[in-house]
């Protein structure tokens, strides 16, 4: 793993959010395959509705905003993945590119990401 490349947002209204916090962050949104992203200095932030993670991830939201995942860069995506497999982690079927969708293991919560040198979109 070369680091957290992303975290992405589910939100109610992507527009509402994207004027609510876009000033705050200094940056400029651009519009990706499943949202909005905001990319700063330090990583992106990915803002998306629940449709489209949902028919995107197969992931179910319990409420909102809901912290869908957190995408991790890494150089070998079939190593990444068999070790977060190895460690606890359950692969959730997903349709993003170049990009594996785990679930973290039940006391942990949530979702992880994983791709090789691309970013989440």
């Amino acid at each position: 793993v070369q680091g957290l490349s992303a975290v992405v947002v589910v939100v109610a209204d992507i527009d509402e959010a994207v004027a609510r916090y876009a000033p705050y962050l200094s940056c400029e949104p651009t519009a990706v395959s499943i949202g909005v992203a905001c990319r700063l200095g330090r990583g992106t932030l990915i803002l998306t509705d629940p449709p489209t993670i949902e028919r995107r991830l197969a992931i179910q939201i319990p409420s909102l905003p809901f912290i869908a995942g957190y995408a991790l860069d890494c150089l070998s995506l079939g190593g990444t993945t068999r070790a977060l497999l190895a460690g606890g982690c359950v692969s959730v079927d997903g349709d993003l590119p170049n990009t594996q969708c785990l679930a973290w293991p039940g006391a942990l919560g949530g979702y992880v990401l994983v791709s090789e040198g691309a970013e989440i979109s």
